[in-house]
């Protein structure tokens, strides 16, 4: 007896899977939602291995059996998130699956009592048909069927109570369509197998490819959107999170502006780089922004050979703004660092960065590109050497 799918498909599938299981257990197991996923994740795998049943056809009717054993425990843990996400007490959750543990076990005997007579004679269920069969289905579909309904009950009320996006309604209409393809084959199990076994009506797949690519694709799909958080965590830890990314992007700017204001920093460099990513970002645009407004002072007073340099730049609109001002504040810069001294006109009518929408994101996408332009900047004063209105007071105090 061949295997439903041929290897080169079933193998990866199960590799993956394995593999994302594994990764969920070692790094994801915190909440009970985590480990009813982990779980479930679990059974899945086992029931994938044993739809391999080519891999020892002398006993492939059992060991096909045993997979759907799998597919319901499988269930129970879904049956348990779907409580969970019910708003079941999550402090009672192992007490709960217990029971749905139990319940699953005796309907799985049951299950493989009516699949006796398939199993004495090396047969899938769909290829022995008869009575045995159509209770085999009715017994298996019944977990799938409360399952189903539990989920597109909940859901239904999650999505009417909530004010959802496009996004999250996606997610809900996604969720909608497995719980109905769900609620479908628990009916149409054993209604096909009636038809095949009291009327001319041939079942159109005995060997049941159909149904195991569909918990083949099922299974993999799960495994990957469960694994999301998964991805997220290693991202995170291994520093390609947008968090990390954004660290990254600001750290120049950041060593820049806060060397010339030490008493700005809270943390040193090494101390701040030990800090969790969004903590850490926190503290550099606190820092980057109080280090802006004490440069204020030092802007330069009237004009230099920049201006020539803008006129013929390519940048428009609000990028144009921003390379005015990333230019003010690496001119700004470099006269503090050149012992200019503060001038509280200069504070007053130096350039301010482009308006955001008052937004920490938007605030933040304005330091973000800022610090790409900050290199530019840097490079282009350096190249126009010190401001005109600024040279005469290097290392002098200013008369009062």
């Amino acid at each position: 007896m061949t295997s439903p799918l041929p290897a080169y498909i079933a193998l990866p599938v199960i590799a993956v899977t394995c593999i994302l299981m594994v990764g969920r257990w070692v790094l994801l197991g915190h909440t009970p939602t985590d480990r009813l996923i982990n779980r479930s994740l679990a059974w899945a795998v086992l029931g994938l291995l044993l739809h391999e049943r080519g891999v020892a056809p002398d006993i492939a009717s059992l060991m096909h059996q045993l997979s759907l054993g799998c597919i319901l425990f499988t269930l129970a843990g879904i049956y348990g998130i779907a409580q969970l996400w019910g708003g079941a007490d999550p402090d009672t959750v192992a007490v709960r699956q217990r029971r749905y543990d139990i319940a699953t076990a005796a309907v799985f005997v049951l299950v493989l009592a009516a699949g006796t007579p398939a199993r004495q004679q090396g047969m899938l269920i769909d290829q022995a048909l008869g009575w045995p069969s159509i209770v085999f289905w009715a017994l298996f579909g019944a977990p799938l069927a409360v399952c189903a309904v539990l989920i597109l009950r909940t859901s239904a009320h999650e999505f009417r109570a909530e004010d959802l996006g496009p996004r999250e309604k996606l997610v809900y209409y996604a969720v909608f369509a497995a719980a109905g393809g769900l609620l479908i084959d628990a009916v149409a199990g054993p209604s096909v197998a009636a038809l095949s076994t009291y009327t001319d009506i041939a079942l159109p797949d005995p060997q049941m490819r159909r149904k195991a690519a569909t918990f083949f694709a099922a299974t993999f799909a799960a495994a990957i959107i469960t694994a999301i958080p998964l991805f997220s965590l290693i991202a995170a830890q291994v520093g390609w999170d947008r968090t990390a990314r954004y660290n990254r992007r600001l750290q120049p700017l950041w060593s820049d502006l806060t060397a010339a204001f030490p008493d700005l920093v809270l943390y040193p460099a090494d101390q701040l780089a030990e800090l969790d990513p969004a903590a850490r970002l926190h503290r550099m645009t606190v820092e980057i922004r109080d280090a802006l407004l004490n440069l204020r002072p030092y802007t330069p007073m009237t004009g230099d050979r920049l201006e020539p340099a803008l006129s013929t730049g390519a940048a428009v609109g609000k990028r144009a703004q921003v390379t005015l001002y990333t230019i003010s504040v690496a001119r700004a810069l470099r006269a503090k660092n050149t012992g200019a001294q503060p001038d509280p006109i200069a504070a007053r009518t130096a350039p301010r960065p482009p308006a955001a929408t008052g937004d920490l994101d938007s605030e933040l996408q304005s330091l973000l590109e800022l610090a790409r332009q900050w290199a530019g900047a840097q490079a282009l004063v350096a190249a126009a050497g010190p401001p005109p209105s600024m040279s005469h007071v290097m290392n002098k105090e200013r008369p009062r």
